[in-house]
């Protein structure tokens, strides 16, 4: 008797069928028991307050430092710069640009627009 290649997919599929289904029936039969207690650990605890040493260079050394670095601070704040441009284009029904609106934009100077209306072609 010669199996047709359906009949023999079918006995396949069941096959691999019975052994999906076998092997999770398999894992719940299988009781681990209590689990074991977890191993006993030491906690550290870190208080909130610093340590009580004074500082190694007095205070009044630290605020100098600190209004020095303010103060060159400023002075290369002033020298920076950027430039800011946005611009919009506007297109008309047949997908070409119909025109146009930028501005630009740098902090602590003045600001520059421009519309420029493109020729309808």
């Amino acid at each position: 008797m010669s199996k047709t290649f359906p009949q023999i997919a079918a006995v396949i599929s069941a096959l691999a069928a019975a052994l999906l289904f076998v092997s999770p029936l398999r894992a719940q039969g299988e009781r681990a028991g209590p689990l074991a207690p977890p191993p006993d650990h030491t906690v550290r605890r870190i208080g909130t307050r610093p340590a009580e040493a004074p500082p190694p260079i007095p205070s009044e050394d630290i605020i100098k430092r600190f209004s020095q670095k303010e103060e060159e601070y400023r002075v290369a704040r002033a020298a920076f710069t950027y430039r800011k441009t946005i611009r919009v284009q506007e297109f008309g029904e047949d997908g070409k640009p119909a025109g146009e609106y930028q501005i630009t934009v740098e902090p602590m100077k003045k600001l520059w627009t421009s519309h420029t209306p493109l020729s309808a072609s």
